[in-house]
């Protein structure tokens, strides 16, 4: 019997060594992907001269990395770190797609509700637009929003008598064309059903339940703690031009976009948001599967690259969803692979989406790419 149980120690303690081996060479492999990652993306923002960038990678769940890079404000050497906040632009949508699926869960709204039905005095040609159609843009609703980013118009009364006579670009859910006056529309029906301003309704609803404190909606206002904005494109150029060397970028957002295009949030937080989105503890699953679904039009095709406020890039055998924000913040979600990579810029132009898959391809062990 002491043989055996000296057997048993000997085996056990093997086990042991075997186990901290695996666990040793597990975290030496960490550290080389976390140095390759790094230089990586430094050597990507010397390439496309951004100034500050953070990143976030999620996997299985858990937030494997959290990395700031460079300067949030370049003239005072003010260093990125991960509560700065960066103006995300569009990615804004994914959350508004988040917040009207709450009402839809509700049972206040309904996706295939026309829009006319909640909100008064819209356009008579606006009226029979459904809610889905506003939220993937298939509703040919003429733009408040012109070639260089600027609103037409300041307050929902003004682009409304703006827009009253102008015929739908298309019949709605007949074609996909990216537009603004979709997400104000979406934004005066959350205010109707909710009561509060969508400034209060994402924070009380989106925001708070996760204690998360950074998010604020604003353009060229005064936000504490967040990353000045440059651009390396002639902003409203088309084709698209690029600058000598970077300038100050002061981007404009008028409040009844800040449901298009408002968001400042830092990563941090971004990345807290997300993995409790895929989590089910924002929506349900089903409902956040609704969201990433493709936009179906009216003779039975879909536009596969767009749900509902939700890009997509379903190509096998990495397939992904996410968002892109003003030319300055990615993210994408690799579903099958059980990955998120996150990444905020502060230079208008610098391509960010090719950075998420970049660092993607690195977790995946790929060296093509996968998305985008």
């Amino acid at each position: 019997m002491k043989f055996v149980g000296a057997l048993a120690r000997t085996f056990a303690a093997l086990v042991l060594v075997l186990s901290a081996g695996a666990v040793g060479q597990a975290a030496v492999a960490k550290q080389a992907l976390d140095r390759s990652v790094d230089a990586y993306v430094r050597d990507e923002m010397t390439k496309r001269r951004i100034p500050g960038l953070a990143l976030a990678v999620i996997r299985h769940g858990r937030l494997e990395k959290i990395t700031p890079y460079g300067y949030a404000n370049v003239e005072f050497s003010v260093p990125v770190t991960s509560a700065t906040l960066f103006q995300v632009a569009s990615i804004t949508k994914e959350f508004t797609s988040v917040g009207l699926m709450m009402l839809v869960e509700a049972g206040q709204v309904r996706l295939d509700g026309r829009i006319g039905a909640y909100l008064d005095n819209l356009p008579v040609n606006w009226r029979d637009v459904t809610i889905r159609q506003l939220l993937n843009h298939t509703s040919g609703l003429p733009d408040i929003i012109n070639k260089a980013s600027d609103s037409l118009a300041d307050t929902p009364g003004e682009a409304l008598q703006l827009l009253r006579d102008k015929p739908l670009d298309f019949a709605a859910g007949s074609q996909w064309a990216y537009n603004q006056t979709n997400y104000m529309l979406l934004q005066l029906l959350i205010e109707k059903i909710s009561g509060l301003s969508f400034e209060q309704f994402c924070k009380a609803r989106l925001f708070a339940p996760l204690k998360l404190s950074s998010p604020t909606f604003g353009g060229q206002v005064i936000i504490k703690q967040r990353a000045s904005l440059y651009t390396a494109v002639v902003v409203g150029a088309d084709p698209p031009k690029a600058l000598d060397r970077p300038e100050i970028y002061n981007a404009r957002m008028v409040p009844m976009l800040y449901s298009a295009g408002g968001l400042n949030i830092s990563i941090e937080d971004f990345a807290h948001w997300i993995a409790a989105l895929l989590d089910g503890k924002i929506i349900s699953k089903p409902s956040l599967e609704e969201l990433r679904t493709p936009a179906r039009l009216n003779d039975g095709h879909t536009f596969d690259s767009y749900g509902l406020g939700w890009w997509l890039a379903l190509q096998p055998p990495h397939p992904a969803v996410g968002g892109n924000g003003g030319g300055r913040a990615s993210f994408f979600s690799y579903q099958k692979d059980g990955l998120v990579v996150i990444v905020l810029t502060n230079l208008l132009g610098s391509n960010p989406e090719s950075l998420v898959d970049g660092v993607a391809r690195q977790y995946l062990g790929l060296s093509s790419q996968v998305a985008q």
